[in-house]
């Protein structure tokens, strides 16, 4: 069994509190101890009173096969071949993983090739955080995403089209309730299944033990899912136009997963590139996103981190917008840790520092409790008790 000591001062997220010069035992890939006791003189030590140690991010909501740099990200994943997407997938895991973020939710990929990308990551083979992938997104014929999606109409298709997913290895569900920014003809408010079809099937990958997930920005697809008795809604746009859907959200415990900058970096590129008027006043509908948030905020929605990576290429702005939008910097942290693996049902061992769970840390040189932008100077990052940046790994 390998051993290290760590002397840091230590975030706890669930709290909101700051332990100085505590100790963390780091036992092969979990934490052994965390408190103000020192080890044994025999044992490995490492000083870092100069740096603060919180968990390593987690974001819930990634699409690790895009071009993240690219004008068309659902385009880039069909447009190329598997060896492309593995290449690609393999510089984007690393990116995430040096800044800190240790796991994450694939959003939607091509032919499964995030499956087998999440089976190689978590065996050890390849290098990155943590991962569950949800193989396609289930769409409507034409509807949002269908270029990389698995098209189906009527309950009977969409209920295979769960299974299949399953059957592949999925680790949730993700269903593509409303259309989208990216998909020309489909508006982004707009219900693309009916409430038979996401009530069938959220049914039914619950019967198979999966959870479920939709992209909805539209009301009243979201009050489909919220009925359905979905897990998580991915976006909710335009939540601020029914605070009693928000009501049936907080009551229900349903997660949402905001991704507001998706919403602001969209419009930014749009803006700088040059876009066509009529796509920025597209774009623009997603400001209302803010107001939607701030109402979520409000009402004690349980929100967890995604930034929608893969569609805009910053992977922690939105912990930014977070804070710059109301929400206090130590519930910034909780959101991006605890709640996060919390939403993705893994909280036992991800998600925090606590004894028993994995040694997933990042450390930094300012205190990520007086403001959130102390995320982007993550100077070491564990991934399992393992030090994959910063320090001699």
């Amino acid at each position: 069994m390998s051993e290290k000591w760590i002397k840091t001062n230590v975030v706890d997220v669930e709290n909101g509190v700051l332990n100085q010069n505590w100790w963390v035992q780091i036992q092969d890939e979990k934490i052994g101890y965390v408190g103000p006791d020192a080890p044994e003189e025999t044992a490995e030590t490492e000083d870092r009173t100069g740096f603060y140690m919180m968990p390593g991010i987690i974001d819930c909501h990634v699409h690790i096969l895009m071009d993240m740099d690219g004008s068309d990200p659902i385009a880039s994943m069909v447009n190329v071949g598997t060896e492309e997407l593995v290449f690609r997938a393999m510089e984007n895991l690393k990116r995430l993983l040096y800044q800190g973020i240790t796991c994450f939710r694939d959003m939607g990929g091509h032919n499964f090739t995030d499956i087998k990308i999440r089976d190689a990551v978590n065996s050890g083979r390849i290098e990155g955080p943590e991962m569950k992938a949800s193989g396609h997104m289930i769409s409507m014929t034409g509807g949002h995403a269908w270029i990389a999606a698995r098209e189906c109409d009527g309950v009977d298709e969409v209920v295979k089209a769960v299974r299949e997913q399953v059957k592949n290895g999925a680790d949730i569900i993700k269903i593509m309730a409303t259309g989208g920014y990216h998909t020309p003809g489909c508006a982004p408010g707009s219900e693309q299944f009916s409430r038979e079809e996401i009530l069938a099937m959220v049914t039914e990958a619950h019967r198979l033990n999966k959870k479920v997930t939709a992209h909805a920005q539209g009301v009243q697809a979201i009050r489909y899912c919220v009925d359905a008795g979905i897990d998580c809604i991915e976006h909710g746009d335009f939540l601020v136009d029914a605070p009693e859907v928000i009501d049936q959200i907080v009551e229900k415990g349903i997660f949402v997963v905001p991704t507001i900058c998706t919403r602001i970096k969209v419009l930014e590129n749009a803006i700088k590139s040059g876009a066509p008027q009529s796509k920025i006043d597209r774009m623009r509908l997603g400001e209302r996103h803010i107001d939607s948030f701030r109402l979520m905020m409000e009402k004690g929605v349980k929100l967890a981190n995604g930034t929608d990576t893969g569609i805009q290429n910053d992977s922690l702005y939105e912990m930014e917008l977070m804070e710059r939008y109301g929400m206090k910097t130590a519930e910034v942290l909780k959101t991006a840790t605890i709640n996060s693996a919390k939403c993705l049902g893994i909280d036992e061992q991800y998600g925090s520092i606590e004894t028993g769970k994995y040694a997933d840390l990042i450390l930094m040189k300012e205190n990520p409790l007086e403001h959130a932008t102390a995320a982007r100077k993550v100077e070491e990052v564990y991934k399992k008790g393992r030090r994959v940046k910063g320090g001699q790994k």
